[in-house]
């Protein structure tokens, strides 16, 4: 608050809020010391107005109003990849211009297409997407064995699925969450030969789809 009252006689000044916005819980904690905690919908986009009067040591009282803007949480598509040997890469098959954390340190990239990274060690690595992915395609390439499993689908549009997860062998799913299809109508191959694979998708709206040809050629 830059228009805190003076601490006068050893006191500090005591912290309140005035005002906040609605369907928000904001509180203060820790006293005199002012920490302002929030939990506002983190799933709704909003704007909210506070206000935190500060009274000094003899009831003079001065105020600040600040905003805090809430952007929903956007899920990420979440896979893990295993290398074997330092210094290998993985070739990640997505579509679109899209966020990519290959989650061994380095920057988060913006890329167009597919694209590669080296990993220095050999390990298991988390690999995060942004939801402005439109499509995935192993397509039995060279790295799709080392996919190790699908984390989250996220809150992607997905437009394809068409030999998505092809020749993923090694792949699992752990995602407690669905695939958007609703932009879909081919899934031709998409675990085919991901021999892996134990996912339920039972709940998976495929009402657009309108080919699922090999879907499942050479599973188990």
């Amino acid at each position: 608050i830059a228009s805190q009252n003076t601490v006068l006689d050893g006191q500090s000044p005591v912290y309140s809020i005035a005002a906040s916005g609605d369907g928000a819980d904001f509180a203060i904690t820790g006293g005199n010391t002012l920490e302002l905690v929030a939990t506002p919908d983190i799933n709704t986009k909003a704007s909210y107005s506070v206000t935190i009067l500060s009274t000094g040591s003899f009831g003079t009282t001065n105020s600040d109003t600040f905003t805090i803007n809430v952007d929903p949480v956007q899920p990420d598509f979440v896979t893990t990849w295993t290398t074997t040997t330092a210094n290998e890469s993985i070739t990640f098959p997505g579509s679109g211009t899209y966020n990519i954390d290959w989650g061994d340190g380095s920057p988060i990239a913006s890329v167009t297409g597919g694209t590669s990274h080296v990993y220095a060690t050999a390990d298991t690595y988390t690999v995060s997407v942004s939801n402005d992915i439109t499509q995935f395609q192993l397509s039995n390439a060279a790295d799709a064995p080392k996919l190790t499993s699908i984390e989250q689908w996220g809150t992607a549009s997905w437009t394809s699925m068409n030999a998505a997860f092809y020749g993923a062998t090694n792949m699992v799913s752990n995602a407690s969450d669905v695939p958007d299809l609703s932009g879909v109508t081919d899934m031709t191959g998409m675990f085919r030969s991901a021999t892996s694979f134990n996912g339920d998708i039972s709940s998976w709206d495929v009402s657009n789809v309108t080919t699922t040809r090999r879907m499942f050629m050479n599973n188990p």
